[in-house]
């Protein structure tokens, strides 16, 4: 009967770690040191913590330790800036549609672009004789442009060309040259029309002129000239 009391009589070592400590290290909240075996529904650990016969029992509700860590992430954002070239930037005019309602208008690059042509491309000329020309120039561009007009080369003689000054899109001008040639035979020129607005924009026209000398009339034999005067004054005494 001694025994079965002490079976269930609870003691606790002061003299090292703790039975109580122990537990409470390993999740449980009581220890309790007892005689040879733990109660029902107690952990019974080891004899470590308690003197020789006695062992640790531990019970009570098992606490969870929870460690929530965070974690922080950082974004480095990079921003990159272009330098734009300065002076003034031609920009394409008209509406931009930018969404919903908004309408953004922007100025333009000038279409540069021209058509030009002679007044006759074949001449039909006596040698020496002078004949009129005229160049012709529309402006197909989308702004004023200006143009300059030059002989380039060839054989037919010419006046120097006038250029042509300020032509509105859409609108043509003309300007005059003389032609004429020193020989018999074909003879050619070649004008080059360029834009002052972009001079790398030129145009090449070739003229020709096909030339031939007014034949006289055939020479009259001085003798038979005499037999005419002769026979022309005796008809005239006859006929008196």
């Amino acid at each position: 009967m001694i025994l079965s009391f002490l079976l269930f009589l609870p003691y606790q070592s002061s003299s090292r770690t703790t039975c109580q400590q122990l537990c409470q290290l390993s999740g449980y909240t009581t220890g309790t040191c007892r005689l040879l075996f733990c109660n029902p529904g107690e952990i019974d650990i080891g004899q470590d913590n308690c003197f020789r016969g006695f062992v640790c029992c531990c019970s009570g509700t098992t606490t969870s330790t929870s460690t929530s860590s965070t974690t922080s992430t950082s974004t480095t954002t990079t921003s990159t800036t272009t330098t734009l070239p300065t002076g003034p930037t031609h920009l394409p005019t008209g509406p931009t549609q930018l969404g919903g309602n908004e309408t953004s208008f922007v100025s333009s690059l000038p279409i540069v672009n021209f058509t030009a042509w002679l007044g006759a491309n074949d001449l039909i000329l006596n040698v020496g004789q002078k004949a009129e020309v005229k160049i012709y120039v529309l402006n197909n561009g989308t702004s004023v442009d200006s143009y300059t007009i030059e002989k380039t080369g060839g054989d037919l003689q010419t006046t120097s060309p006038e250029n042509l000054k300020e032509v509105y899109p859409q609108d043509v001008k003309s300007t005059s040259i003389l032609v004429w040639t020193t020989k018999v035979g074909t003879s050619n020129a070649q004008f080059r029309v360029c834009s002052e607005e972009e001079p790398s924009i030129c145009k090449v026209l070739s003229l020709t002129a096909n030339s031939y000398m007014l034949k006289s009339l055939p020479e009259i034999d001085s003798l038979l000239l005499i037999v005419l005067i002769v026979s022309s004054i005796i008809i005239f005494k006859v006929v008196e």
